[in-house]
């Protein structure tokens, strides 16, 4: 059965993503998401960020950026800054416990990764990363052949 391949990797692939997700969570509050950490880790790389600009470069509804920024200023990991020029523009920005926070979990992460890619070789991420890419493309393919 020629389809069974198919089904064989997508069973694979979610039992990696679940590993993954059980690392991060090994280590971090479970208040504290992986999706929360990516928005500070954009707001440490690009600067402050309106929440639409956040919600396109992570993929996320505008809507899931609001509420988790909400949890962030809670925390003290970012705050909302008004422009001079219109106060009805609001960004996000990254608090100093935030860009801690970034900069102590962004090794964490980088030692999940090396653990998880041990043994490959320097071609191997190449070609996965070349594999991950082509599938992104078609299923991008498929949203413009719906539209």
């Amino acid at each position: 059965m020629p389809d069974q391949g198919y089904l064989e990797m997508e069973k694979s692939f979610r039992q990696l993503l679940r590993k993954l997700s059980n690392e991060w969570t090994k280590y971090v509050d479970r208040s504290f998401s992986k999706s929360q950490f990516l928005i500070l880790e954009t707001l440490v790389k690009e600067g402050p960020q309106k929440v639409s600009s956040l919600a396109e470069a992570l993929f996320i509804t505008a809507g899931a950026i609001t509420g988790m920024s909400d949890k962030l200023i809670a925390g003290g990991y970012a705050e909302r800054i008004r422009t001079e020029e219109d106060r009805r523009v609001v960004f996000l920005a990254v608090t100093e416990k935030g860009r801690e926070m970034v900069k102590v979990m962004s090794e964490y992460r980088l030692g999940i990764i090396k653990r998880m890619m041990q043994g490959l070789t320097d071609e191997d991420m190449t070609n996965m990363s070349r594999i991950f890419a082509h599938m992104i493309d078609n299923l991008d393919k498929g949203e413009e052949a719906a539209d």
